[in-house]
């Protein structure tokens, strides 16, 4: 007797990552970081909504750091 299985796929959503651009502007002190310098704030909000990322990040934090 041949057993047959069948497959499914699951549609993944496609997210737009940002491309980290660094940019330095004469006169200025400081780098852009991304084309509306966000960068930071796109990462910040991976780590909010990832609970799994937050506890990597911590964590690694309080191993690092010692509680």
């Amino acid at each position: 007797m041949i057993e047959q299985i069948n497959f499914s796929k699951i549609e993944v959503p496609t997210v737009e990552i940002p491309t980290l651009v660094e940019k330095k502007f004469s006169g200025n002190s400081y780098i852009s970081w991304g084309e509306r310098n966000n960068y930071p704030s796109y990462l910040w909000g991976l780590y909010l909504r990832c609970s799994v990322l937050q506890s990597i990040i911590n964590g690694t934090a309080d191993y690092v750091c010692g509680d």
